[in-house]
């Protein structure tokens, strides 16, 4: 069985062996922090069908945050494909205007209003939970991943955003 996990550069498999562009970027990675509760504009930045530890089946939506302090930082949503939930999922994707079932690249970019709380996982750690996302046009002249802007969830912030969003679609 040791013959089967052969690692690095003792690997004879040349299919499966690292190439020494594997860890290209790793100094200069980002570690990502925990993102609090809060309201964020984010970009909707695909999905993907996944398979919880149960196998239930599930769309993983991911947002990337595009203003405040966390600007730059990913943040993913569940939502079931259980046939009693289904149509909740199927309400979701058609308020964020998205057929699921095709690629992100069939859409422009996708801006939404992330409404988030704090979960605690089985294992005891906590992460972000999407409590609403709201589609919301651009704000005007909005470049990506400005961390210089306002923190999300202050009431500044709360307040120009309402003035920049003019509603939903």
């Amino acid at each position: 069985m040791a013959e089967k996990y052969t690692y690095w550069h003792n690997n004879t498999n040349t299919e499966n062996s690292v190439d020494s562009d594997f860890f290209a970027g790793y100094d200069e990675a980002r570690i990502p922090v925990q993102v609090p509760a809060g309201t964020y504009v984010a970009v909707l930045t695909g999905w993907t069908q996944i398979r919880n530890s149960k196998g239930t089946p599930n769309l993983k939506f991911s947002y990337r945050i595009e203003r405040g302090e966390y600007a730059g930082q990913i943040v993913t949503d569940l939502k079931a494909m259980t046939k009693a939930a289904m149509g909740w999922t199927k309400q979701f994707c058609d308020s964020i205007g998205i057929d699921p079932r095709k690629d992100v690249s069939n859409y422009p970019e996708i801006w939404v209003e992330l409404v988030t709380t704090i979960q605690d996982s089985a294992d005891g750690r906590q992460y972000a939970n999407v409590q609403t996302a709201r589609r919301i046009v651009p704000p005007e002249g909005q470049a990506p991943a400005q961390p210089s802007s306002p923190a999300p969830g202050s009431s500044s912030s709360s307040q120009t955003l309402s003035e920049q969003v003019p509603g939903a679609f």
